[in-house]
């Protein structure tokens, strides 16, 4: 299993990843009729989001979703498939793999899942987000989502039905944090009990947070 594909937020010209939540609102496919599947061994959940912030408020402008074969059949032949008055589609990836049948090297390929850009879809969220900038690549663990204290910046959103209300750069606190953690923090050790694993994979897949005193 890998790390897996994060929410980001577009906040002040940079894209963050979504490191925590404490609330309610974002966006989720079943609330609008699809049932995301898988779309890699990094995108368990079978969809990840693009938002941003502009004007106080909180925007969806990009989803990328995985779709079962009944819900791909909709979408390739313009049967009604559709999000936010649009109709997600395959798009083009490129970079460098080995074709598994073929064993030739490719550069660009047709993606496993499918996406919609050009959102301007207003979330209603109410609560705490925490976004990460400017990952410590030396705490990279091959497991679940990354938490706040493994980036060098940090910021509190505090969100009132899609409206910013509060920000807080939480960047110290963060370093603090890293101070104080223990080294077997990041992944369990080899003497770990089951129980022990367990809980160290529950929170890998965790994006809650408590919030903070100040």
């Amino acid at each position: 299993m890998t790390a897996q594909i994060s929410n980001r937020v577009l906040y002040h010209q940079k894209f963050c990843d979504i490191t925590g939540i404490n609330g309610s609102g974002l966006f989720e496919p079943l609330q609008y009729g699809v049932k995301p599947v898988m779309i890699s061994s990094a995108c368990w959940r079978g969809y990840y989001c693009t938002y941003e912030v502009a004007d106080k408020s909180l925007f969806l402008t990009q989803l990328n979703i995985g779709l079962s074969e009944a819900d791909q059949l909709k979408a390739e032949q313009g049967d009604g498939l559709k999000l936010f008055g649009k109709t997600p589609a395959r798009y083009t990836e490129y970079g460098q793999r080995i074709h598994l049948t073929s064993n030739k090297t490719e550069t660009h390929w047709e993606s496993s899942d499918f996406k919609i850009d050009g959102i301007r879809e207003l979330i209603p969220f109410t609560g705490g987000l925490l976004l990460g900038n400017d990952f410590i690549r030396q705490m990279y663990v091959h497991m679940g989502f990354h938490p706040a204290y493994k980036f060098r910046t940090v910021y509190e959103l505090i969100f009132d039905h899609g409206q910013l209300v509060e920000e807080h750069d939480r960047s110290s606190q963060m370093a603090q944090l890293r101070e104080m953690l223990p080294i077997d923090t990041l992944k369990p050790g080899v003497s770990a009990s089951r129980n022990e694993i367990k809980q160290w994979l529950k929170q890998c897949f965790s994006l809650e947070y408590k919030g903070f005193s100040t």
